[in-house]
């Protein structure tokens, strides 16, 4: 052999074997408004990350979906060694929308929007640099090295699931015995009436660990044992003129005397004094004593009303309530939230820091 060339050929083949590509870190805001650093958060703790590609009205996507869940329970449903995050591939799909196709399709895996960040991820993977981007559904393994298996196919949805454990099998990790305790997490939302967060509400929570209380807002509880119960509670301020004002009193006059009737339902709400389902002048008296604190609480203790919703969701028919309980928890248990109401805030101003 002639060995003039052999330092080049050496030079030449060592790109192919020296540099296999690995997966580029990304960050990115989920659904759930969680932030997701695929680095830092999932492949440096030894997890293994599949990405599901997709688009909201994508009929394949939509199909394979109850498969892609019950796969995604029995690598432990992201508490484990795998985490699933499924990303859209359309600038269209905002969060909001990636949220309404894991309550339609019943996925509980992150899934991420043009708004959280998905754009940039799927471009990293459909500019051909790991393969061939047919179509969607397309899964891509990515190992705790970096390394990456890009869209294990088979025939089928079956045969499709089928490749993607296998693949996610070659990079180590193992599936949670069934002896083996699975744990969740949980977490949830404070509003005000008005759909601010509410500033730093003290929230107590009791699971089988113990009693926990929090203030930040959004709250989130991990490591849930299966079918263990939670208890939620949220524990009113002690101060019960916090937000309350002359403003208010005018507004609720307005509204008695049809110059500027309310618009929102936490307004009818907090308006409604006594409970007594009117609002009148009696409702304007009573809160104009608090301000003047003639009073130093309402009749029946009323001066804070806690409703296991959001605003949005919130009718005047609900009863008011400031435990949520969760007897068994089977599944990761997100958007547990809460509305507080200040009673006599017409205005919205008791929510935000003071």
């Amino acid at each position: 052999m002639n060995t003039t060339y052999l330092p080049i050929l050496i030079l030449v083949l060592l790109p192919l074997f020296g540099n296999a590509q690995l997966a580029p870190n990304f960050t990115v805001t989920s659904s759930d408004n969680e932030e997701i650093r695929l680095y830092e958060d999932l492949l440096d703790q030894n997890k293994t990350v599949v990405l599901k590609f997709f688009f909201t009205s994508c009929p394949p996507c939509r199909g394979i979906s109850p498969f892609v869940e019950d796969l995604y329970q029995e690598w432990g449903a992201g508490d484990h060694d795998v985490e699933f995050i499924s990303v859209s591939i359309l600038g269209s799909d905002d969060n909001a929308d990636v949220a309404q196709f894991k309550m339609d399709y019943g996925t509980t895996f992150p899934g991420v929007g043009s708004d959280g960040g998905a754009s940039p991820v799927s471009d990293t993977y459909r500019d051909g640099t790991f393969g061939n981007f047919q179509a969607t559904p397309t899964f891509v393994v990515i190992a705790p090295d970096r390394t990456v298996q890009f869209d294990p196919f088979g025939s089928g949805f079956a045969g499709i699931i089928a490749a993607v454990d296998a693949a996610i099998a070659n990079t180590g990790a193992t599936k949670p015995s069934e002896n083996e305790a699975v744990f969740f997490s949980a977490s949830g939302n404070v509003f005000g009436g008005n759909g601010d967060i509410f500033f730093e509400p003290e929230i107590q929570i009791t699971t089988e660990l113990g009693v926990e209380t929090q203030t930040q807002n959004p709250f989130s509880i991990h490591q849930i044992e299966e079918n263990t119960g939670i208890e939620i509670e949220l524990i009113t301020p002690n101060d019960n003129t916090r937000g309350l004002s002359t403003f208010d009193l005018v507004l609720m006059n307005n509204h008695i005397l049809g110059i500027e009737e309310f618009q929102e339902n936490f307004q009818f709400l907090a308006a409604d004094v006594n409970d007594d389902g009117v609002i009148s002048t009696f409702d304007v008296i009573l809160i104009r004593q608090l301000i003047l604190a003639f009073e130093t609480s309402l009749p029946n203790n009323r001066n804070w009303l806690i409703y296991p919703t959001t605003p949005q969701d919130l009718s005047l028919t609900d009863t008011p309530n400031n435990t949520y309980t969760i007897s068994s928890i089977t599944e990761n248990a997100s958007n547990l939230n809460f509305t507080i109401i200040k009673v006599g805030d017409v205005s919205g101003d008791a929510y935000i820091e003071q």
